[in-house]
């Protein structure tokens, strides 16, 4: 058990943007998992339909066919599957970066928009509360010797 001189030590030291850095890094997999999960609906961050729809009927019908989940013309951006695989969230300084390892992956953040790497209501709450905070109070009570 430290002495209240030793804790307020550790407190004084702790330094909370590492821990949450950390805890980002080790949970980015989670939300990668999360997100295409919702991109596979058909949904972006907003907990909008991803937009615009796709232009070609044929090409609606045959992704229809593949999945129907989002809803006739709504894309999921999952063809193949590398955009999702290739999916990853990255802490760059100050920034989160969502992106996604396939050349093609600008091109889609261009026309469906930032969104489509951002978790909706509902999957953030899911994040935070379930996968996040547990790893962050996790790391905090290491570093403080705090039950």
């Amino acid at each position: 058990m430290a002495t209240a001189s030793q804790l307020e030590e550790r407190l004084r030291n702790l330094n909370l943007r590492d821990i949450l850095i950390a805890s980002i890094q080790e949970t980015a997999a989670d939300y990668a998992v999360l997100n295409t999960n919702q991109l596979y609906e058909g949904v972006d961050g907003t907990g909008q339909k991803i937009a615009p729809q796709y232009a070609s009927e044929g090409y609606a019908d045959m992704k229809s066919k593949m999945n129907s989940a989002p809803g006739y013309g709504t894309p999921d951006l999952h063809l193949t599957g590398a955009f999702y695989r290739g999916y990853q969230l990255v802490v760059e300084g100050d920034e989160l970066i969502k992106d996604s390892n396939v050349e093609y992956a600008d091109e889609l953040f261009e026309k469906y928009g930032n969104h489509i790497g951002q978790l909706d209501a509902e999957n953030h709450e899911q994040y935070v509360d379930n996968t996040l905070a547990p790893v962050f109070y996790d790391k905090v009570r290491e570093e403080t010797g705090l039950i």
